[in-house]
């Protein structure tokens, strides 16, 4: 069975594609409508490229801060905001 594709090997993959397509002829700003993105990020794209080859386009996980929450907390964080302020036991209907 198949495994499931993150969204930085989505990322990863769309940039590989947009190359292929700019090295076939087509336009930065093509490219940049097909997989709707903005043509500077695609010449970014291209110029990542020419510096650091294709490891220079591979994807990454991103840098910052580590989340605070845990996933069961940030599921019963969730509850509680569909839930509503006022249903949360707050003196408003605002939090």
């Amino acid at each position: 069975m198949k495994k499931p594709q993150s969204r930085i090997e989505a990322l990863e993959r769309r940039r590989f594609k947009a190359i292929e397509l700019v090295q076939h002829g087509y336009q930065q700003i093509e490219v940049g409508r097909i997989f709707s993105v903005t043509d500077s990020a695609v010449c970014q794209w291209v110029r990542t490229l020419r510096k650091k080859g294709r490891q220079g386009l591979k994807g990454h996980k991103p840098s910052g801060r580590p989340p605070k929450l845990n996933g069961s907390q940030k599921q019963k964080l969730l509850k509680l905001l569909a839930k509503g302020a006022i249903n949360a036991n707050t003196e408003t209907s605002l939090w």
